[in-house]
């Protein structure tokens, strides 16, 4: 696997390289700890040692929630904007080296194994399915029939809203907007007048994550919330 991960730690500088701000602010993060190249080698190491955790008894999970925590707490000393950029770019990799399978049906011949593949020119974090078999690509949407198909309690998480009706539906008044988010394979429904504090407590209540979990809120690849301020402009799309 050391060709691996010499291979994916260059393709993580770069892309990192292709900003110059980031790659100074990756630099900056490293410097007096270790070079740059084994930072994104052992980040992606690190991101193989979490995916085969269930098989490895000697990799210990206990207290952690996810990749991202992970390789947070085994690296030590990098802020979670820098190794939440370096994963994604390292799942790049994996994407592109057909290593990130997806158990789910064709729509198209109905083979059960799809790769996870970047949308080339999409939005940070944005990817899509690809058969193995026929080669035809799907957005989640489509591949899952998100918006039909999953139970109410998956498409629509009660947590913050005013109330529910006995099917298990928000109440909502005819002139409130609803506004939908799509946070990996379930759909949350909110109304106008919830805020995004709101849709990160539904999130945290979806994943049964505690209140202390943080989150950030984007438009487009520009940060939206910082010190409880917007610096977006308004017709930006949300993405999570």
């Amino acid at each position: 696997m050391d060709d691996y991960y010499k291979e994916a730690a260059n393709y993580i500088i770069e892309r990192a390289s292709v900003d110059d701000a980031q790659i100074n602010v990756l630099e900056g993060t490293c410097a007096g700890e270790m070079s740059v190249y084994d930072f994104a080698y052992k980040l992606s190491e690190l991101a193989d040692n979490y995916l085969l955790a269930d098989s490895d008894d000697t990799i210990d999970l206990s207290g952690i929630y996810d990749e991202l925590d992970y390789v947070i707490k085994e690296i030590g000393f990098a802020p979670v904007d820098i190794v939440e950029r370096l994963l994604w770019f390292n799942k790049c990799y994996m994407m592109g080296d057909d290593r990130a399978l997806y158990m789910a049906d064709c729509p198209g011949c109905g083979h059960n194994e799809m790769y996870e593949r970047e949308t080339e020119g999409g939005d940070m974090y944005d990817i899509h399915l690809e058969c193995i078999e026929c080669g035809k690509k799907y957005e989640f949407d489509v591949v899952f029939d998100l918006d039909e198909d999953l139970p109410i309690t998956e498409r629509c998480d009660p947590g913050p809203l005013d109330g529910l009706n006995p099917d298990g539906l928000p109440v909502f008044t005819d002139e409130d907007e609803i506004y939908r988010f799509r946070v990996g394979r379930r759909i949350i429904e909110l109304h106008g007048t919830d805020t995004l504090a709101d849709l990160s407590y539904a999130i945290q209540f979806m994943y049964d994550l505690d209140e202390e979990r943080l989150s950030s809120f984007y438009m487009g690849r520009k940060f939206l919330i910082v010190n409880g301020k917007s610096d977006a402009p308004e017709s930006a799309p949300l993405t999570i």
